[in-house]
């Protein structure tokens, strides 16, 4: 954009008479925040991430749970190999735009109304293709919200969060290294009661490593140097004002309310911040 308005004088002028849409700018240090980012996400394209990863806009899903229109498979092909790719894209969303186009089909009486909705047919096509896939993907997204490991999962974050004493998290952490959960699951529970109580005790920082290397390997030797570098695992010094500043700054609301929330907590079970 640059090297245009450097060649177009008249084009940087046009730039300049555009009402901005965005009139500022926060900047939040992350260090402020540790925990936040710890935490499971529950929005839709959260979990999305979670379970599936999104790189560059996009998540690949196993394509036998799709149908054919989705995979756009045609009559007679070969069936394709490998997981399905899906964008994901603001531009799915199923808006009242799309709901006034399906009013128009019963509505529409005369000859000219019929030809104005048939133009708009492709667009109907690709709306019914897209809640098709989404509705895919919900239901695998929900197969796993189910189950009870991940909501064991989410009760040792809760606890993490909003309980003065971590000890119930400390056994799950252990009953999870013996069950072989992902490395990634066990560091981040770590991480978490490092954070929400001001460090580890010796003895329990100790113990995770010593854990943590000999179900999982010592190669992960370099992730727990790197995450003690970057503040999320450190020894306790003193005691935790995580749960005064909880209190206090009224980071995590007592009462929510689903059908209308005011704040992102509902969605991410995170704090305020």
């Amino acid at each position: 954009m640059h090297s245009e308005m450097m060649a177009n004088p008249s084009f940087a002028q046009s730039l300049k008479e555009l009402t901005p849409q965005i009139d500022m700018v926060v900047l939040l240090d992350r260090t402020v925040d540790l925990l936040t980012p710890l935490c499971t996400q529950l929005t839709y394209e959260g979990l999305i991430d979670e379970l599936y990863g999104i790189t560059y806009g996009a998540s690949k899903f196993p394509r036998e749970t799709f149908s054919e229109d989705v995979q756009n498979i045609r009559k007679g092909d070969p069936p394709t190999q490998g997981p399905l790719t899906v964008m994901l894209t603001s531009e799915e969303e199923l808006s009242q735009e799309d709901k006034e186009i399906y009013d128009e089909r019963k509505k529409a009486e005369t000859v000219s109304d019929l030809k104005q909705f048939v133009q708009k047919l492709p667009h109907i096509q690709a709306t019914k293709l897209s809640l098709s896939r989404h509705t895919t993907i919900a239901e695998l997204i929900k197969n796993t919200t189910d189950r009870d490991d991940f909501l064991n999962m989410l009760h040792g974050e809760q606890c993490l969060r909003e309980e003065e004493s971590s000890d119930k998290v400390l056994d799950y952490t252990e009953q999870c290294m013996g069950m072989c959960e992902p490395v990634s699951k066990i560091l981040r529970l770590m991480c978490m009661q490092s954070v929400a109580n001001g460090g580890l005790k010796s003895r329990l920082m100790e113990q995770y490593k010593r854990e943590i290397l000999q179900c999982y390997g010592y190669q992960h030797l370099i992730s727990l140097c790197n995450l003690e570098k970057a503040g999320l695992l450190r020894l306790q010094e003193g005691k935790s004002t995580f749960p005064l500043l909880r209190r206090q700054l009224r980071l995590i609301p007592e009462q929510i309310d689903e059908l209308n929330p005011k704040t992102f907590h509902t969605c991410s079970q995170a704090m305020h911040l």
